[in-house]
C-alpha cells in the first residue's frame, strides 16, 4: 500500500507542463494503470494466465510505456500483457480495458463483451457513459475520478485505500 500512495502521490504533485509533458503524462497514465490494478480484485471466475491490459485507440508512446513499465512486473502472480484492442471480442479477456481519448463511444459495446474488466478512460464525461476510472488534469496535474458503481456493476470490487486515492469518488 504505501508502494502505491508513494507513487499516486509523487505523480499528483509533479509538474507535467513540461516540454516532454506527452512523455511524462504517458509514463504517469502507465504508472497509476499498472498500481491501480493492484488495487482491485477480479472474480475467481475471470482466471487466465496472464494479467492482460488492452489499449482501444492509437498511442503508441502510451503502449510502449506501458509495456515497459509492466515488463518485469506481475499481478495477482500473474505475468502482464500489454495488447491492441480492435473489436470488442479482443476485449474479452482483459482485465483491463483503457479507452484512449476519442474512443469513448466503444465502452457500453466494449464492456457488454468484457465483463469483468476494469474500464479506465482519459475523456471528461466517460464516468457517465460506464468508465470505472477516468483520468484527467487539473492545474496542470494527472488526476483520477472513480465511480464505484460503474466498477462494481463489472463484477469487480476495489479497495478503500484506492478509493480515497481518488480526486473525486462519484
Amino acid at each position: 500500500m504505501k508502494n502505491l500512495k508513494f507513487t499516486l502521490i509523487l505523480a499528483l504533485s509533479l509538474f507535467v507542463g513540461s516540454k516532454s509533458s506527452s512523455a511524462q503524462i504517458s509514463k504517469f497514465k502507465a504508472l497509476y494503470i499498472y498500481n491501480i490494478s493492484r488495487y482491485v480484485q477480479w472474480p475467481q471466475s475471470f482466471s487466465s494466465a496472464e494479467f492482460t491490459i488492452g489499449i482501444v485507440g492509437d498511442d503508441k508512446e502510451l503502449y510502449s510505456t506501458l509495456d515497459a513499465v509492466c515488463a518485469q512486473k506481475t499481478i495477482g502472480g500473474k505475468k502482464i500483457a500489454i495488447k491492441k484492442i480492435d473489436t470488442n471480442a479482443d476485449a474479452g479477456n482483459c482485465h483491463v480495458i483503457y479507452f484512449l481519448s476519442g474512443k469513448e463511444s466503444l465502452i457500453s459495446s466494449y464492456a457488454a463483451t468484457a465483463q469483468h474488466s476494469l474500464i479506465i478512460t482519459e475523456t471528461s464525461g466517460s464516468i457517465d457513459k460506464g468508465s470505472g476510472i477516468n483520468f484527467y488534469i487539473e492545474s496542470n496535474k494527472l488526476m483520477f475520478e472513480l465511480k464505484s458503481s460503474n466498477i462494481l456493476a463489472q463484477g469487480l470490487s476495489i479497495s478503500n485505500e484506492l478509493k480515497s486515492l481518488a480526486a473525486k469518488n462519484l
